[in-house]
């Protein structure tokens, strides 16, 4: 059944109410049917025998690694076999975010406690640390390419807080 419904075991209705947009996660099982959804619309029509070269490829990063790939080495991967770059903002609509440490430097007169006490309840927000140095602030978070990230929240909420704002990506 799973080798002929390409949607695998879910049901469509099931997978239409329940949610709209999954979100895939890069293992030494990733489908080659997923490759060619995610390539195709960059490229066109795609030979199958490309695309199981490239999801071969990822799992062979995923299964040599401790983590997920990083959107970079997806986008690296696919652009070695095709010679296309698949935007980053694409590539998270599939696999999700990508963990960021935010640096940031505040105004003197700022009370950092509120910052910290509001930046904890977002989402995708994992610890908010206050350092001695260059920055005042180290926020550890999940984020997802778009609006109502955790960027553009401290951007909008905390406007007149905010000297210098840094965003590191791990890997």
């Amino acid at each position: 059944m799973t080798v002929k419904r390409k949607e695998g075991y879910i049901p469509s209705r099931k997978l239409e109410n329940d949610f709209s947009e999954p979100l895939y996660a890069i293992t030494p099982y990733i489908s080659h049917n997923l490759v060619q959804t995610i390539i195709t619309p960059h490229t066109g029509a795609i030979d199958k025998e490309k695309t199981i070269r490239i999801a071969e490829s990822l799992a062979t990063v995923t299964r040599d690694g401790a983590t997920q790939p990083s959107l970079d080495a997806v986008q690296e991967i696919i652009m070695n076999e095709t010679g296309v770059r698949i935007p980053r903002r694409e590539l998270a609509r599939y696999f999700g975010g990508e963990r960021v440490y935010i640096l940031l430097k505040l105004h003197p007169q700022f009370p950092a406690e509120r910052l910290v006490k509001e930046a904890m309840e977002w989402d995708g927000v994992e610890g908010v640390d206050e350092v001695y140095g260059d920055v005042d602030m180290v926020i550890r978070a999940h984020i997802n390419y778009g609006k109502g990230n955790v960027v553009s929240l401290l951007r909008q909420k905390f406007p007149d807080a905010l000297q210098d704002l840094k965003v590191l990506v791990t890997d």
